[in-house]
């Protein structure tokens, strides 16, 4: 990658990391993530590695952060249409389209105009189950469907078999929600409700949890010989939507952040979503990607 051995960086950033770690009087904060990581063999992506210059922590993202795929102009143009007509009138109307991918996104908004307030709420009037299943569980059931017999979205808060096996079902960590190809784990997703968006700590928390369901998830899978070197999460913290990767190579778990995006407050401001689609649609094209690892190895199944 780009000349620069990344290894030795990484020994020495584990090396200064230590005493930092081990102070209990320092408070958690997202640098003390950063170097926490660093002691379970991840390099968290967002900053530099000791002595990297800045032009080759550039060449290196570049090298490996996927790319966001764009909509199709078409979709975009109906998505801001869409988007003028719910902020103007309040609902969706129907309409013939041209193909199936627009009548998709046809019925998301009006899923949408059943979901969205017309004006902003106050944040204190959501709970994270009630978040999770309003808008949000409709924007990720698109690309996510329950009874997709590819890959769905199983929102349950159980114990992920990576977790399972590597801490015991006791401290077996359990994401907000799972994507899964028939019975496996191939991403998760932690969410916050906006009334929480203003807490460090619990940003932090989840982040911790993503990273470390990821890292147990790829350990399972390549110890059941299917080279799945890669696992994606999906961070919803408040009204933000990030999607990271964290990719196993070279003997080094490096967590990456593939994109953010901002989900809509009410109806007046849907606009936002054709980002949060990118890297949904993303996300999905990069699992399609699985199928044939998956089909290999023994299989691991749910209690």
């Amino acid at each position: 990658m780009a000349g620069f051995d990344i290894g030795a960086a990484f020994r020495r950033l584990q090396e200064e990391a230590v005493s930092f770690i081990n102070d209990e009087s320092l408070k958690v904060s997202v640098k003390k993530l950063y170097l926490m990581l660093s002691a379970n063999s991840i390099w968290d992506t967002s900053e530099r590695l000791p002595g990297m210059l800045t032009d080759t922590y550039r060449s290196i993202l570049s090298e490996i952060r996927p790319a966001v795929i764009r909509l199709p102009t078409e979709e975009t143009r109906l998505i801001l249409d869409l988007s003028y007509e719910l902020a103007t009138t309040g609902r969706v109307r129907s309409r013939a389209l041209e193909t199936d991918q627009e009548e998709d996104v046809l019925q998301l908004f009006q899923h949408l105009s059943k979901k969205l307030p017309p004006v902003a709420l106050p944040s204190v009037a959501d709970n994270e189950d009630t978040y999770s299943h309003g808008a949000l569980n409709s924007l990720l059931s698109f690309f996510f469907p329950a009874s997709d017999s590819e890959y769905h979205l199983w929102w349950a808060n159980r114990p992920s078999p990576g977790s399972r096996e590597r801490r015991g079902v006791r401290e077996a960590n359990k994401p907000d929600g799972t994507i899964m190809k028939e019975q496996f784990d191939v991403a998760f997703a932690e969410i916050k409700a906006p009334k929480d968006d203003n807490s460090t700590c619990l940003y932090i928390q989840d982040k911790w949890a993503l990273t470390s369901l990821a890292k147990d998830t790829i350990d399972l899978h390549l110890r059941e010989r299917r080279t799945i070197s890669s696992i994606y999460c999906l961070q919803v913290f408040g009204y933000q939507l990030a999607v990271y990767e964290l990719r196993f190579q070279a003997g080094l778990y490096m967590w990456m952040e593939v994109g953010t995006g901002y989900l809509p407050r009410d109806m007046n401001v849907t606009h936002c979503l054709i980002r949060c689609m990118e890297l949904l649609n993303t996300l999905r094209v990069i699992l399609m990607l699985y199928d044939n690892q998956l089909k290999m190895g023994p299989k691991v199944f749910r209690d």
